[in-house]
């Protein structure tokens, strides 16, 4: 009786060992005989799976996506917390659970790619930048209406905010050590340096 195989489990297998061989090698210069290497299985085998290395990056990338999308959407949806602790959580999200993942080092090369030749992609990555900069914004503007925080302007907050958490991963990807630990910490003191001090 032939082997059954789960399809989805295989390519979930084969996207986890790309994901070193995109690091390491970047992008564009990463091609299908090195996944196929990295997987031990023959490039007609991969084909079963994926087209090209293009499909196999979309995966990866699609998978990230849909699990940072669950993951912000249940500290945003978080009753438990008051707004400016949600933005906390989200920071603190962003730089433990993002920053140094070895997938971030092959993204600039693979961004200029998506521009040139993927517009949906392209779209939805800059769907979810506005949402997320959207839910920073918003939760500051709530802070400041509910007194949690001082009178600052939300939507300048919220992109200095960003600004930071951008640099650290741009620090990331040409291999300069992210502290994640104290990144998390100086924007927390940054972020408490606005709010209201208690009577």
């Amino acid at each position: 009786m032939p082997k059954i195989v789960d399809t989805e489990e295989k390519k979930l297998e084969i996207a986890n060992k790309a994901i070193p061989v995109f690091s390491e090698k970047g992008y564009y210069n990463t091609n299908l005989k090195d996944i196929s290497k990295a997987c031990n299985m023959g490039r007609t085998t991969l084909y079963q799976y994926f087209n090209n290395k293009d499909e196999i990056y979309f995966y990866i990338l699609e998978l990230g996506m849909s699990f940072f999308k669950m993951n912000y959407d249940a500290i945003k949806n978080d009753e438990s917390s008051s707004n400016i602790e949600k933005v906390e959580k989200l920071v603190e999200y962003l730089i433990i659970n993002l920053n140094g993942q070895t997938i971030s080092k092959a993204f600039i090369d693979f961004w200029l790619m998506v521009r040139h030749n993927n517009k949906a992609l392209e779209s939805e990555l800059k769907s979810l930048y506005k949402e997320l900069e959207s839910t920073f914004t918003n939760l500051l503007n709530e802070s400041i209406k509910k007194g949690e925080i001082k009178e600052v302007h939300g939507p300048t907050l919220s992109t200095l905010i960003l600004g930071m958490l951008q640099s650290f991963s741009v620090k990331d990807m040409i291999n300069e050590t992210v502290d994640s630990k104290s990144a998390c910490q100086t924007i927390m003191i940054l972020i408490d340096g606005v709010k209201k001090e208690e009577k």
